[in-house]
């Protein structure tokens, strides 16, 4: 019998872990595959760690992996790829938005040969407001323009083969976009359409600074389209000054003052401001580059269960 393993991240989900566990037993007691359940606590400050023990004393297939401190989300997903046993493994969100017994549809299609079965979004999300909708759509436009990946209606509702796991635990990237790696490995794929579900136990954990960390962390490593952007941008400015430049020269040979010392101040200001720009570009690469060459580990496990 086919052993799947379901890697649930948690960050302050004590109150939710229990309800999510016993939805899934539920769901799954007519599966035709054995299961195991690796929940992965993301440095929790309430006692999500607690809840976890305990379900282990209940289930003997629950696994429980703790953090030092908070790690995010896609860093808590490879370390349950990484701890999964199974033949497949499947990452499921805490809070239950994802449809439990959609989990039974993915291992058909799984069977019949799809390496990656993954839920695609037909709603947004009920439980966030609509300044989170304007952003997240601005970074699905924005991922769409640098990247190519049109990963708007995507999730992490991933149900992915052992030898697909295996190629995405070969990225050794300090900080991972799990969602982007997935999209660029090129193994047979499925997508299934699902509605997603209300919260029924606390809030998003989800912060403004989460949105920055993302787009910072899918766009750069996935492309080099603003240090191209920025060679194009020179070029056109280079050709523009030229261009004023022969101008100028021109009216003096003919005999005419050369004048335009707001003109002058505007040019120096916008060189200036290209200038910057191009090193602000330059930097965020060298920047990755230093947090990549230093080789520290995407987490610390303090405990596990």
């Amino acid at each position: 019998m086919k052993k799947v393993s379901i890697i649930i991240p948690a960050y302050n989900e004590s109150g939710q872990l229990d309800i999510t566990i016993e939805n899934l037993e539920k769901a799954l007691s007519d599966a035709e595959f054995k299961k195991e359940i690796v929940i992965v606590d993301d440095g929790s400050t309430d006692d999500s760690w607690v809840r976890i023990k305990q379900l282990k004393e209940k289930y003997k297939h629950v696994v429980g992996i703790r953090f030092s401190k908070n790690y995010g989300k896609d860093n808590a997903i490879f370390a349950g790829l990484k701890a999964a046993s199974g033949d497949a493994v499947v990452v499921y969100d805490a809070d239950m938005q994802f449809p439990a017994n959609m989990i039974l549809d993915m291992y058909k299609y799984w069977t019949t040969g799809y390496k990656i079965v993954e839920g695609i979004k037909e709603n947004n999300d009920p439980s966030k407001d609509e300044i989170y909708q304007f952003f997240a759509n601005l970074f699905y436009v924005i991922l769409k323009i640098f990247t190519g990946f049109d990963l708007k209606r995507n999730s992490d509702f991933k149900f992915l083969d052992r030898q697909v796991v295996d190629v995405i635990l070969q990225h050794e990237e300090s900080n991972v976009f799990f969602r982007g790696i997935v999209e660029t490995l090129g193994f047979p794929k499925l997508s299934l359409p699902f509605k997603v579900q209300n919260r029924i136990v606390g809030s998003s954990k989800w912060t403004f600074k989460n949105y920055l960390n993302m787009v910072y962390n899918s766009i750069i490593p996935f492309t080099t389209l603003p240090l191209q952007l920025s060679v194009i941008f020179t070029v056109i400015f280079f050709v523009f000054l030229i261009c004023l430049s022969a101008e100028t020269f021109l009216r003096w040979l003919i005999g005419f003052s050369v004048e335009g010392f707001t003109t002058v101040i505007l040019l120096i200001i916008i060189s200036t401001i290209a200038i910057l720009l191009n090193l602000s570009i330059l930097g965020i690469y060298i920047a990755k580059i230093y947090n990549e060459i230093k080789r520290r580990p995407k987490y610390i496990i303090l405990e596990k269960v």
